[in-house]
């Protein structure tokens, strides 16, 4: 794995604009910023409301258990980097893989994690939604044997992380509306592309992240 202060580096493994690969209509990193949080806005707006709801008892669980304040706080630092670890182990390539790139660029506010070789497209379907399925919907799963404060920072917590899943969930759509099931994905920087003639033959070797140009 490597880190990446700035916008997604261009591909080391091939160039798709000299290959048979189709450019996925997407949008530029601005514009997909400024619709991934609009779309993440009601979950936030809902998270926002239960915790003032909460204020008197989560006030009154940091004073009599800062212990656990501590770590509600800690859970809320560590949301977004705990979000992109998923999204790298989700590739199931080995976080120690050569290939993966896991970066921040500070300018777009945009945080990514990215798999330098041709990827099936249903293997990049489930990184996406992967964080969410963890960090999201599974501790909704506790609901039913939580109650009082615990039941509404579980809650809360579920919808903080959603809001910051918009941007998975246009790219989900895209590629569901976009790719053929049996297409890989490839991205080179910001731009994604997609071949099916690619991933009739090199399927398995782009698993692996051996494929060159």
């Amino acid at each position: 794995m490597r880190f990446v202060c700035g916008p997604i580096p261009p591909s080391c493994v091939l160039n798709p604009e000299e290959e048979d690969w189709t450019p996925l209509r997407e949008w530029g990193a601005g514009r997909l910023a400024a619709v991934a949080l609009l779309v993440g806005l009601p979950f936030l707006i809902a998270a926002v409301v239960r915790l003032v709801e909460m204020k008197d008892e989560i006030r009154g669980l940091v004073r009599a258990r800062p212990l656990v304040g501590s770590g509600c706080l800690l859970a809320l630092v560590a949301m977004v980097p705990l979000h992109e670890l998923i999204h790298a182990l989700a590739y199931f390539q080995g976080i120690r893989s050569r290939h993966l790139i896991v970066g921040f660029w500070p300018s777009r506010g945009v945080c990514y994690a990215i798999y330098d070789s041709p990827m099936p497209r249903n293997r990049v379907l489930g990184m996406l939604v992967a964080p969410i399925l963890a960090l999201s919907i599974f501790p909704l799963l506790g609901l039913p044997w939580l109650q009082g404060t615990a039941w509404g920072l579980v809650l809360a917590f579920s919808l903080l992380h959603a809001s910051i899943c918009g941007g998975d969930m246009i790219v989900f759509f895209w590629l569901v509306s976009q790719v053929p099931r049996k297409a890989l994905v490839h991205n080179n920087g910001w731009k994604t592309y997609w071949s099916v003639q690619a991933g009739n033959g090199t399927e398995q070797s782009a698993a692996d992240g051996t494929l060159r140009s």
